[in-house]
């Protein structure tokens, strides 16, 4: 059921004069960064809020952004190295000019950069500081060869360039296995048969299997993907064999508490810093899932976590993420059945010494894990898990490193740091921010539309005796009958002539005929389901006797007219309100969705400069004057 439009708000900026300035607050937005070989180019924006007295005496808000950029010298940073940007608003500054229309904005920005590089070293035992460290368990690397036809759009004379890179989607640890789930993009640049070069991408999905004794399912995996080979060949006009070789280098990695020794100098690297104790507890989550068929018995359902997140805060760490469940089960038509769910979850744990700004470590296990079949389509579950909590703080600190005999373990390496500071500045207009009023209502208003088509007719009568001549004659339209299909309407009926002729010797006949018409007018828009008007006429009539006298020829030109009608659902704009809008308006008595007949107002011009104002001329009833074609408002646009 349609219901009256909310009145919504329209904003447009006005121009205006400023008194003074109150003041000016700004925030780093939007901070990125590029990787270069030896350089970092950074981007952010500058969000100022500028507020200001304005001639009426009343203090007004205008908001804009001021981009920045810097380029920093880093020796060492390569592409694909993770860098951590820090970036602080030091001061900024507004000034008013003379005229009060514009206002001047001044920003320094003070940029701090840290490059870092993944590094394996052997960490030496300590007591100089307690941390959490991720500790290599084992190394492989799986090749995997991949083989496909690429469909090119277009012929091809030959491959220009092949370009190709690998995106890890997903990695899993299983017992003693990695599953790694990855995208083999590939960027074609051939040349056509007409001579100019096309472009052409294509994702292939790639998975493949690296055995890794010792893997568990709550160990940490990192994989990295390499492209040995990756070559295309013409093998068609249109087709590509592509044949790639990937090798998959996989880390499985397990985080331990240990106490290590901090070296004098040397490089530096990004620890995790001990805080508090750590801690352990336990969740519940209980889901009801409704099956997809109806169900005997459930075969099995595996279970594991995903986007685990957390989120410290004071005395306390807050913990979510998602169950996802592989449930596997028996119809009852006996065929087994596969239906996957994910169930979120939240959960805390007190945790002395937590502040904000701090990490959490948190490693999650599914303990226990119960399910029941309550109906042939209900199934219940719960799902406990212990959850081991351990507040970090990163570090930056030069380790003393051992040799093969000590722990492997994954460290941040420090690459370089740096530091700069940006002015930016920008010159703002003074505005202020009106809100337009706009109120729609429904109403159901009948649209009409006409067409019209000419056949036509010819037919051959005998005549006895033969005709000399013809007389006085007349056709006219007996019968019409219509069917209405979609944007066509099919007239047809029968007209029948009556006609007067002289033999040879002056003596009169008289004959009737009747003959079927049929007429195919096309309407734009109209369906089976509207009401039509149709009238059928005949606009001229040809009589000719025919050589010997036996036959007369009629020659008929029907005109068929439609007129279609067809209630709709039209919003106009009933009123608009804001500073300086005048409006006209005139009373009406209209249909309502609900088929209600009430009076109301609708506009029918608005006067203001700078808003875009949509007019529909509409066949309404107007109070007092009937029905008559008016330029109503359906919108209005800022």
């Amino acid at each position: 059921m349609l219901k009256q439009l909310n009145a919504f708000n329209l904003k447009r900026q006005q121009p205006t004069i400023a008194r003074k300035l109150k003041k000016v607050i700004g925030e780093i937005r939007s901070l990125n960064y590029i990787t270069l070989n030896d350089k970092l180019i950074i981007q952010g924006i500058v969000h100022k809020q500028v507020f200001f007295v304005g001639i009426d005496d009343k203090v007004h808000h205008i908001s804009g952004n001021i981009p920045f950029s810097a380029i920093l010298d880093i020796p060492g940073i390569a592409p694909g190295m993770n860098v951590n940007i820090f970036a602080d608003l030091e001061s900024i500054e507004a000034k008013l000019a003379p005229s009060g229309e514009q206002v001047f904005c001044k920003a320094i920005v003070k940029i701090t950069a840290i490059a870092e590089d993944i590094s394996y070293i052997f960490l030496v035992a300590g007591t100089d500081k307690s941390v959490i460290a991720e500790t290599v368990i084992k190394e492989s690397s799986e090749q995997v060869l991949v083989e496909d036809i690429l469909v090119l759009d277009r012929s091809i004379q030959k491959v220009e360039e092949c370009r190709a890179t690998v995106t890890i989607n997903n990695a899993d640890v299983l017992d003693n296995k990695i599953l790694i789930q990855a995208i083999l993009h590939n960027q074609i640049f051939y040349i056509g048969e007409d001579n100019i070069s096309y472009h052409q991408s294509f994702d292939i999905p790639v998975s493949c299997f690296a055995q890794v004794e010792g893997a568990l399912p709550e160990m940490n995996v990192y994989a990295e993907p390499v492209i040995e080979m990756n070559k295309v060949d013409v093998i068609s006009p249109n087709e590509l064999k592509l044949k790639a070789i990937i090798q998959c280098n996989v880390t499985v990695t397990q985080e331990i508490t240990m106490s290590i020794a901090v070296a004098q100098d040397g490089q530096e690297y990004v620890i995790n810093g001990l805080i508090g104790e750590s801690t352990s507890f336990q969740h519940m989550v209980e889901s009801v899932e409704i099956l997809e068929h109806e169900a005997i018995k459930i075969r099995d359902i595996k279970v594991n976590l995903r986007n685990i997140s957390s989120l410290v805060v004071m005395d306390k760490v807050i913990i979510q993420g998602i169950i996802h469940k592989q449930i596997y089960y028996v119809g009852t038509d006996n065929v087994n059945y596969h239906q996957s769910a994910d169930i979120p979850f939240t959960a805390f744990t007190d945790y002395p010494g937590a502040r904000p700004g701090l990490n959490a470590v948190i490693v999650p296990v599914v303990e226990y894990t119960k399910y029941e079949l309550t109906c042939s389509r209900k199934l219940n579950e719960y799902n406990i898990i212990r959850f081991d909590v351990t507040i970090v703080e990163k570090d930056i600190l030069p380790v003393a490193q051992g040799t093969a005999q000590d722990l492997r373990v994954r460290l941040p390496l420090i690459v370089g740091e740096t530091s700069t500071q940006v002015m930016v500045h920008d010159i703002e207009p003074i505005e202020i921010i009106e809100n337009i009023i706009v109120t729609k209502d429904p109403i159901i208003v009948c649209t009409e539309s006409t067409a019209s088509k000419q056949t036509l007719v010819s037919n051959t009568i005998d005549v006895y005796p033969p005709a000399a001549s013809i007389g006085k004659y007349k056709c006219i339209i007996e019968s019409t009958t219509t069917s209405i299909l979609e944007n066509e309407i099919i007239v047809s009926g029968y007209f029948k002539c009556y006609i007067s002729y002289a033999d040879s010797e002056g003596l009169i006949y008289k004959i009737e005929r009747q003959k079927h018409f049929a007429v195919l007018v096309p309407l734009e828009g109209i369906l089976p389901s509207d009401i039509i008007e149709v009238k059928a006429e005949v606009e001229h009539v040809d009589l000719s006797i025919l050589p010997g006298g036996n036959q007369i020829r009629i020659l008929v030109t029907i005109r068929a007219t439609v007129r279609g009608f067809k209630k709709e659902i039209v919003y106009v704009v009933t009123d608009v309100t804001g500073p300086d809008i005048t409006t006209n308006k005139i009373l009406i008595l209209a249909e309502l969705p609900t088929h209600e007949i009430k009076q109301m107002y609708v506009v029918t011009e608005v006067y203001d400069t700078d808003l875009v104002v949509v007019k529909r001329t509409l066949m309404l009833n107007v109070v007092d004057e009937g029905f008559k074609p008016v330029d109503v408002v359906v919108d209005v646009i800022s």
